[in-house]
This record gives C-alpha cells, structure tokens and sequence, in this order.
C-alpha cells in the first residue's frame, strides 16, 4: 500500500509541472534531449524549451554531465577508439574535460526544468542533495538502472521518475513501473500506440515518447495523449503546443 507521503509527493511534482496528476487535457512537454553541451544549452534556454534532458555519469568521482557510454568489454585500444569516436558523434572535444554536474545546475539557473538520465548507479543520495542544493523544478529521473530510481524516489518522494531507457512493448508496463515506485515509462516512440497510452493513464501513471524527431509522429503522440515528447528537434515540434 502507498505511503501517504509518497501520494503527496506524487501530486507535488505534477503541481510542480503546472499539471493535475487527473488533468490529461494538457498538451505533452517537450522535452531537449541530450542537451549535454553549451552551445545547445543556450539555445534552447533562449528558446524557453520546458525541460532540458542531459545524461549523467560518473567521471573521477564526480557527477559530470556526458552519456558515459561503456566500452570496457571490446578490448582497450578498440574501446579507446569507440570512446573518442562517440565524442565526437556528439561534436565534442574528446581533449575536453566533461562538465560538472554543479557547473551545468548553476549556469541554467532554474531557468528550466531538467531531466537526469542515469547512466550510472550508486549515486542516489548525491542526486537528491544536488537537486535540492539548486532547488531543480521541475525534475524527471530516469535510468536502466531500476533499482535507482526506486531509492530515489524513497529519498524524495516529491522527484518525478521515469522508468527508463525501454527499446520493447512491455507484457506488464504496470507492473514494471509500480515496481520501481515510478511515475511512468519512458519509452522509445515505436512501440507506443493509443492503447498503450490509454493502459498507463487508467493507471494514473505517465508517458515519455522518446527519441521523436518527426513532426508528423510527434502529432500523432500529442493526439494519443503522451505526457512528454523528448526530441532532439525542439524548435521544430514545440510549435506543436504552442499553438
């Protein structure tokens, strides 16, 4: 049985979102996704994206923000290799050292809401303090690593998490998602349709779409109901709702 604790924090981050967790008339977030540099940083703050989703992992001891790929199991200089080469896919120095955590809260300023994708796990108790430390509104956590999000949301009930990163059409995607105490799912758009959507709202539960780069697909989702569209275009979909 829920906590009477972990439903109040379930409405405060939906509250926090500008949303009703019972109010699905709403258009979706649009979430930037992998907005793990600069210049995309400043962009899509001057654009007044709603939510900027970054990956997090861990580099030295530090919380840094990159994807934090692992390529530990091909071999030393081939994983080398693959590492500078993703780097690179994401038109970044592989010379440069990754950005701080902190540096990256600091310098948004509360000025948008962010999404934590985590590439790592163990770092829950860290996670929390330095949402807390720059009072990060609204948040969305999501990770592979399940067992982290459930910690975190036993540590603050009021941060939204998103069971995350899943590549299938799930058999029980309540089930996994009540597992965790999450939120909702954050799903690859493919395997969405109107009866998935309408299965996780009955819940009260949410949906992600992820990666939607097509405007034609993202009208779709929008009119199917998802909670968020996450999409590496946001100045070509957020026109969607902001209509």
């Amino acid at each position: 049985q829920l906590s009477k604790a972990f439903i109040a924090g379930f409405n405060a981050a939906w509250l926090a979102e500008g949303l009703s967790p019972m109010d699905r008339s709403r258009p979706p977030v649009i979430v930037a996704h992998k907005v793990n540099r600069y210049p995309l940083l400043r962009r899509y703050l001057a654009m007044q994206i709603p939510i900027l989703e970054i990956d997090v992992s861990v580099h030295n001891g530090h919380l840094v923000v990159q994807h934090g790929m692992d390529f530990s199991n091909v071999g030393h200089v081939r994983g080398e290799i693959m590492r500078i080469g993703y780097l690179l896919m994401e038109h970044r120095d592989p010379l440069w050292r990754p950005m701080l955590l902190d540096e990256y809260l600091r310098e948004v300023g509360g000025r948008a809401g962010i999404w934590l994708d985590l590439k790592c796990c163990g770092v829950e108790d860290e996670i929390v303090r330095i949402v807390r430390r720059y009072r990060v509104s609204p948040v969305v956590v999501s990770s592979p690593y399940h067992e982290s999000l459930k910690s975190i949301k036993e540590l603050d009930p009021s941060i939204t998490t998103m069971l995350g990163n899943i590549i299938c059409r799930p058999v029980d995607p309540i089930g996994m998602i009540r597992a965790t105490r999450a939120d909702g799912i954050s799903i690859e758009h493919k395997y969405i349709d109107r009866a998935f959507v309408e299965c996780v709202h009955k819940a009260g539960l949410r949906v992600a779409a992820w990666t939607v780069n097509d405007v034609a697909r993202a009208r779709e989702l929008i009119g199917m109901g998802c909670d968020y569209i996450i999409t590496n275009v946001p100045e070509k979909i957020i026109g969607l709702v902001r209509r």
